[in-house]
């Protein structure tokens, strides 16, 4: 190696040197951030999962109801569709397209009325185990099967995630199956 070429890296390590030495100095100097000094982290807004369920009989319907004095039942049954990783791991029934999380029942008397469904809770293994941990929600009416061992309503029902059932009041409409 010449002469010139030595010098040249001689300076080249002596600059390179100095920066470590600085940059050790530097970072040594920088205090660490204080977490009060942080702006707070953007907090989810509370989300209530409650929702109303309003029932209306036809006057044939409402007539007969309250004549056998039979009362009407409001079913709410919470799932969610299975990720790939639930159908892999075999945590889903195969023969089924959907994992039940939840179900509640509210009676309602024989005129009809709102079934208020108060928000509920879900375990986190079994959110974690649903497309997008999104529950869904089916919604069907029937009789109350105190009159007659069959259902004698023929109602509406719904189906969404249990989100959009918060945002407004579900209306479902019932007739007799004879009707």
């Amino acid at each position: 190696m010449s002469a010139s070429r030595f010098r040249a890296c001689s300076r080249t390590l002596t600059v390179l040197g100095l920066l470590v030495a600085t940059t050790a100095c530097d970072r040594a100097a920088v205090p660490e951030p204080r977490v009060d000094a942080l702006p707070p982290a953007a907090t989810p807004a509370p989300r209530s999962d409650a929702f109303d369920v309003v029932v209306s009989l036809s006057p044939v319907a409402a007539q007969q109801l309250a004549q056998t004095k039979e009362g009407i039942i409001v079913s709410a049954d919470y799932f969610g569709y299975p990720t790939v990783a639930a159908q892999q791991q075999k945590l889903a029934d195969p023969r089924e397209p959907w994992m039940t999380l939840k179900r509640a029942q509210i009676e309602l008397a024989a005129s009809g009325g709102t079934a208020h469904f108060v928000a509920t809770s879900f375990d986190e293994k079994q959110l974690g185990l649903i497309e997008k941990g999104e529950p869904q929600v089916n919604i069907n009416v029937y009789s109350a099967r105190k009159a007659s061992q069959d259902n004698v309503l023929d109602c509406g029902m719904f189906q969404d995630t249990l989100q959009v059932a918060a945002q407004e009041p579900i209306k479902i409409e019932c007739k007799l199956i004879a009707e």
